[in-house]
């Protein structure tokens, strides 16, 4: 998302409030990645987020926003959901190539961004 106040990229890199990768976490736990690579993926997006990224907490209106999201047309799911309630208080540009999100988004009030 390009937030228009500061031009600034937000973003979601599957963080816990420790700041542990948990998608990270899962893969290394199944074997799909042994630790090493777990730490260097983790190093690389700690890099970047600090440099180039503003993150931002999802609040519990964020939640209702996104239920009220998932109620309507569409078949949002609710990662999507959640990404457009963000996307949508912060007034914030989306860039996807989620075919699915990048149509719900105009319909939930949030302007999308050209990508590819």
């Amino acid at each position: 998302m390009i937030c228009p106040d500061t031009d600034s990229w937000t973003g979601h890199f599957g963080l816990d409030p420790d700041g542990d990768g948990s998608v990270g976490a899962i893969k290394e736990r199944t074997g799909a990645i042994d630790h090493a690579t777990r730490q260097q993926a983790l190093s690389t997006v700690h890099r970047f987020t600090s440099s180039n990224l503003t993150l931002v907490e999802v609040e519990p209106a964020d939640f209702r926003s996104a239920a009220v999201m998932i109620a309507g047309p569409g078949g949002l799911r609710a990662g999507d959901a959640l990404h457009l309630a963000l996307a949508k208080r912060l007034s914030a540009n989306l860039a996807t190539l989620d075919r699915r999100l990048a149509d719900a988004a105009p319909a939930c009030g949030v302007p999308l961004l050209p990508v590819g």
